[in-house]
């Protein structure tokens, strides 16, 4: 941003989808030292596994890879790439049959976009992961 600061996360051990219970805190370089800020709380993060898409009879079968750690899974759907997102379900298991948009069926020929989140549940708070988009062309 305009006053030279920046973010950045990075970890060899988000390549598999898993949740990881992280915290960060901030530091800067000067020419006396480095020095650095407080620690964040802790946090849980997780990068999402790839999504699969396959039509079935009616709808589309959304399928996902387990991420470790995950009490639940939600599943969101979109006519549009970068919002509209409705959620559709949340659930334990790691795939799901869409019938419908809304209220409304799937219509055949229209592009459809997907995206899951996975869930992990501590006490009385849900962390959530990332988001990963997936689109598909439905054709019955």
């Amino acid at each position: 941003d305009s006053n030279g600061s920046m973010q950045s996360v990075s970890s060899n051990k988000l390549v598999k989808p898993r949740f990881l219970k992280v915290r960060i805190r901030a530091y800067v370089v000067l020419s006396s030292g480095t020095r650095y800020g407080a620690w964040s709380g802790w946090k849980y993060i997780s990068k999402q596994a790839e999504m699969k898409i396959s039509n079935v009879k009616g709808g589309q079968r959304v399928s996902w890879n387990k991420v470790s750690g995950a009490d639940s899974y939600t599943l969101y759907v979109s006519s549009k790439r970068e919002n509209g997102y409705k959620k559709v379900k949340t659930l334990s298991k790691n795939s799901f049959t869409v019938k419908k948009y809304g209220r409304s069926a799937l219509k055949t020929g229209r592009t459809y976009y997907y995206t899951v989140v996975a869930n992990k549940k501590i006490g009385s708070r849900t962390y959530k992961g990332s988001k990963t988009h997936c689109y598909s062309r439905i054709y019955f």
